[in-house]
C-alpha cells in the first residue's frame, strides 16, 4: 500500500504543477482569466553631477493670499509631517502646520499676557507683516490647560492682537 499511495501523490502533485504552469503561463487576454507577470523593464544609469548646486529658497513665499519671509530658510527643525518649527524655545513656541496651511502659537509660560504678546510680535517680525496681514492667515494661540485655566483662560484665533 505504500508504494500505491505514493504514486497517487507523484501523479496529483504532477497535476497540480502543470495546471499551475499552465495558469500563470496563459495568455492575459481581455476576458482571460490568469496571473498577469510584470515585464522587466531597462534601467538607465543616471549621472549625479557633483557640482549641481540645490535650487535656492525664495526669500518671500505666499501663505493664504499674503506675501511673508519664507521661513523654510531657517527653521528650527522640520518633522516628518511636514510641520516647520519657526521658534522653540522655553516660553512659546510658533510652528506652520503645512498639511493644514495653519499657524500655531502656543504660549508655555506664565505670565501670560506679556509672554503672548512677545510671541504675537516675533510672529509679525520673523513673518515680515503687519498685525492687519496677520489677521488673514489662519493662525491658533493656545497655552496649556493645567496652567492657563488658573491664569489665563483663553484659546483663540489671532485678530491681530488685543
Amino acid at each position: 500500500m505504500g508504494k500505491k499511495t505514493l504514486i497517487i501523490f507523484s501523479v496529483i502533485t504532477i497535476m497540480l504543477i502543470i495546471f499551475l504552469i499552465l495558469f500563470v503561463f496563459s495568455s492575459n487576454k481581455k476576458g482571460e482569466k490568469g496571473l498577469k507577470l510584470p515585464a522587466p523593464t531597462r534601467v538607465v544609469p543616471t549621472r549625479v553631477d557633483e557640482k549641481r548646486q540645490p535650487t535656492p529658497l525664495p526669500d518671500k513665499i505666499y501663505i493664504s493670499g499674503v506675501e511673508v519671509k519664507n521661513f523654510y530658510k531657517n527653521p528650527k527643525r522640520i518633522d516628518e509631517s511636514k510641520d516647520v518649527f519657526i521658534v522653540e524655545g522655553a516660553e512659546y513656541s510658533i510652528v506652520f502646520l503645512s498639511p493644514f496651511n495653519h499657524f500655531k502659537i502656543s504660549i508655555l509660560k506664565s505670565p501670560f499676557k506679556e509672554t503672548r504678546e512677545k510671541a504675537e510680535q516675533e510672529f509679525i517680525n520673523i513673518l515680515g507683516i503687519t498685525k492687519a496681514q496677520s489677521c488673514k492667515l489662519s493662525v491658533t494661540e493656545s497655552s496649556p490647560l493645567a496652567q492657563s485655566s488658573l491664569t489665563a483662560p483663553w484659546k483663540r484665533s489671532y485678530q491681530g492682537g488685543s
